[in-house]
């Protein structure tokens, strides 16, 4: 509720009216923070979990869920304790792993499938991430 500053008696009572309005709105938006930026970077999440076989950005994503790319980065790396390019990677990878039980399909197309259109950038990555290149980690499944 709104204080009616012209209806207080002396400067006093106006610095605490308005501490207390500056209070109340520090409150509101650490709540907003928590909870609708929850939201939004879960929502976030879920665009990358549907687009990851497309080459997506960062910038692409921050805009889907209405924020900067500086701001989405940073709550991101906040909430979640990794980087969004690290979000992406996991993401993509978990896919390759379940395309390379399937033996009859090739690793460029499961680059291709995944997001990467370079198959020697991919067996890159996966190797960084996995310890194994596609076709070392495939030959011990």
């Amino acid at each position: 509720m709104p204080t009616q500053f012209h209806l207080l008696d002396s400067p006093v009572q106006v610095k605490e009216a308005a501490k207390a309005q500056l209070t109340a709105v520090m409150e509101q938006v650490d709540a907003w923070r928590g909870n609708d930026m929850k939201g939004l970077l879960t929502e976030a999440k879920e665009y990358v979990d549907a687009n990851y076989h497309k080459p997506i950005s960062l910038d692409e994503v921050a805009e889907h869920v209405g924020l900067s790319s500086y701001y989405f980065s940073k709550l991101f790396k906040e909430r979640f304790q990794l980087t969004f390019i690290d979000y992406l990677t996991n993401v993509r990878i978990a896919k390759a792993k379940d395309y390379l039980l399937d033996r009859n399909v090739p690793l460029k197309e499961i680059a291709l499938n995944i997001g990467y259109k370079d198959p020697n950038y991919f067996s890159r990555v996966f190797k960084k991430e996995t310890g194994l290149n596609p076709s070392e980690y495939r030959s011990k499944l």
